[in-house]
């Protein structure tokens, strides 16, 4: 049966993540924060490893975003839903991630040893994962705005996150990328 955690989680560092909280057990302040996570090239060691994926477009937008992860297994993979397929602006290849136990989703700036109020938490399977991100049109969906441009209960999120065991006979080339998706046209 997949594992499933959604919510809106909001970043002022452009950037929300899905996270391995063991990878970050050294970051207990802002000091030991900024030592694994505050340059480009930090965040990028930890891509590469498998122990963080980017959620974001091309652009490090902060704000608030919708994000649903749904973690599936060998039986029952992750999969989009029929309507979130209908929607879907642009999409990822997949990012590589080494999972512990744990998966965290929050904003970059969120990231610590222990997961505070600000982070979505759910135990997983350990092993090797493969990671897709979906960036979603949900305003594009008739019905689903406010008079303000905002989204209605029921709206699709922005992004969908689906994580899938690393298939064992299959090379696959794994993106490393600070942005998750590729400018959009």
């Amino acid at each position: 049966m997949p594992i499933f955690i959604g919510g809106d989680y909001a970043t002022d560092a452009g950037m929300v993540c899905l996270w391995d909280p063991e990878a970050f057990r050294s970051v207990v302040d802002y000091d030991t924060w900024e030592e694994e996570l505050c340059e480009d090239r930090d965040i990028l060691r930890h891509i590469k490893a498998g122990h963080l994926t980017p959620i974001n477009t091309n652009h490090g937008v902060d704000g608030a975003f919708a994000v649903i992860v749904r973690i599936g297994d060998d039986a029952l993979p992750a999969s989009l839903t029929e309507r979130e397929a209908r929607y879907i602006l642009a999409e990822s290849a997949p990012y590589r991630f080494q999972s512990s136990g744990r998966i965290c989703v929050s904003g970059l700036e969120y990231i610590e040893a222990q997961p505070g109020p600000s982070v979505g938490v759910v135990p997983m399977p350990t092993g090797e994962y493969m990671v897709k991100l979906y960036f979603i049109a949900w305003d594009d969906e008739p019905g689903m705005k406010d008079r303000k441009g905002r989204p209605k209960p029921g709206a699709l999120p922005d992004f969908v996150l689906l994580v899938n065991p690393k298939p064992k006979k299959k090379k696959i080339r794994f993106r490393t990328k600070l942005h998750a998706l590729e400018p959009l046209k």
